[in-house]
Formats: structure tokens, sequence, C-alpha cells
């Protein structure tokens, strides 16, 4: 798993000094749980390689980190138990990635729709 991005302080119309930033991992498409630490919600998924999915989030320094687990199926496959976060199209459109969270509560979440 790879994450991507840089974070920057910028400074906020107020002068408070916001040190947000959007990054992104990659989770590969095997069939397997992957844990990743986030400090801040998923903003986008999307995929530009056939054996990976990109995840774009919002981290968020002053978050305490959470461990979450995601995992990748394609369109037909068995979908394991958890929470749909995403959808992305391999360029070309030949394949349709699904990425999935799973804990207590990702699957709360998505009895509660």
């Amino acid at each position: 798993m790879r994450l991507g991005g840089s974070s920057t302080a910028r400074r906020t119309g107020g002068g408070a000094v916001d040190r947000r930033a959007i990054l992104r991992v990659s989770v590969p498409v095997d069939d397997a749980w992957h844990v990743v630490m986030l400090r801040g919600p998923v903003l986008h998924v999307a995929t530009r390689h056939r054996d990976e999915v990109e995840v774009w989030f919002l981290n968020d320094p002053e978050l305490e980190p959470q461990s979450r687990e995601f995992t990748v199926v394609g369109t037909g496959h068995a979908m394991p138990a958890g929470r749909h976060v995403g959808t992305a199209i391999v360029p070309g459109g030949a394949l349709v990635w699904h990425l999935l969270e799973r804990g207590t509560a990702a699957i709360e979440g998505a009895r509660g729709r």
C-alpha cells in the first residue's frame, strides 16, 4: 500500500494555520483486507491502474489516526460484509472495482441505510 501527497500549512482568511491536506493511498486488487491509518474522511475513489484502487482522503493532523480496513471486489463477485465506499472504473472501461470498508462502524453505517 502506498501513500501519496504532501502536507503543507496554509493561512486561512482569519490568520489561523490550516494544516489539513488531501492525501492518497492505494489499495491493491488482491482479495485481501488492507489496514490503512487515516486522519479524516474518504473523499474520492478512482483508479489509473488495473491492479489498485486509489483513495483520496482529508488528512487532519489534529485528529487521532484511525485504523480502517479496505478491500476491493469486482462487479459480479461475492461481496464480503462491509460498507461500500466507492466505485472506480479502470481506464478503457474493461473492469469496474468497488472499494469496501469493514469494521463495526462501517457495518453499522451500511445497515442504517
